[in-house]
């Protein structure tokens, strides 16, 4: 396809021209060109005309299906986001199995993703450090949201043990995901094989889970610094209907001596 110049802002698709690809497909490919481009040379340094090159897309449908340089960086960070959320819920989507097993697939979508899709892991980053972006539409945002994905299974799982639970659960994610994404990037970055490092985090993890079965006053007690007591057979109370506060009454007057 033909270059366009630089200069021209926004160049239009000649009208009745026909389109050599579906314009989801075209799509598609200005994202992950995007994504790529944004990892390397970061947002500031990743122009339209890179991303059409790299996409093999003209620079004018890029504008067509985006509208601005400033939408086509706010897509690519929303769906580096998407691919890093879907990822790892898709890992969870089973139902009824053992804790073991799911922590078990967690951690392996954990590095499968970090090993696969470092370039959404960068973008993310670069977006959570840039002023240029809304707060939580980085790498921290993400986090919140998978974050938020296991805690509702590990409140699933505590509910089938008679256990209701709030902040823990919450907690046990946070540390769930950030162990599994910390060795998943010393794993990239030494070499190491994964398998026994997976293995590592699901018997060191699980076992403290399972160990926390037979202590639910400490599940109860992390729930209640977040103002959600739990514990065994725990079921959300409503909340008292406040009374109006009693009027102090008048102390008797004496009578008077006969």
């Amino acid at each position: 396809m033909a270059d366009h110049p630089e200069q021209d802002p926004a160049p239009r698709r000649a009208p009745g021209r026909p389109r050599a690809r579906p314009l989801e497909v075209d799509r598609r490919h200005v994202l992950d060109a995007a994504r790529a481009l944004c990892a390397e040379r970061g947002f500031d340094g990743t122009s339209m005309e890179a991303i059409a090159q790299r996409a093999k897309v003209a620079r004018p449908s890029v504008y067509e299906q985006f509208g601005s340089r400033q939408a086509l960086m706010a897509a690519t960070v929303e769906d580096a986001a998407t691919l890093l959320t879907d990822r790892i819920v898709d890992a969870l989507a089973a139902e009824g199995e053992p804790w073991t097993d799911t922590v078990r697939r967690t951690f392996d979508a954990v590095f499968t993703l970090v090993e696969e899709e470092p370039d959404a892991f960068t973008v993310l980053l670069l977006a959570e450090q840039s002023p240029a972006f809304p707060a939580g539409s980085g790498l921290g945002g993400a986090r919140q949201r998978v974050i938020g994905e296991i805690a509702d299974v590990a409140r699933r799982h505590w509910k089938q043990q008679h256990i209701e639970t709030g902040l823990s659960s919450d907690l046990m994610a946070l540390m769930l995901f950030t162990m599994g994404e910390a060795m998943a990037r010393r794993q990239i970055a030494d070499r190491l094989d994964k398998g026994p490092l997976i293995e590592l985090l699901v018997r060191f993890s699980s076992q403290g889970l399972l160990a926390l079965y037979g202590h639910p006053a400490i599940l109860a007690a992390v729930d209640h610094l977040g103002g959600e007591p739990a514990g065994p057979d725990a079921t959300p109370q409503p909340e008292p209907t406040p009374q109006p506060e009693s009027t102090p009454q008048p102390e008797p007057t004496p009578d008077p001596p006969a």
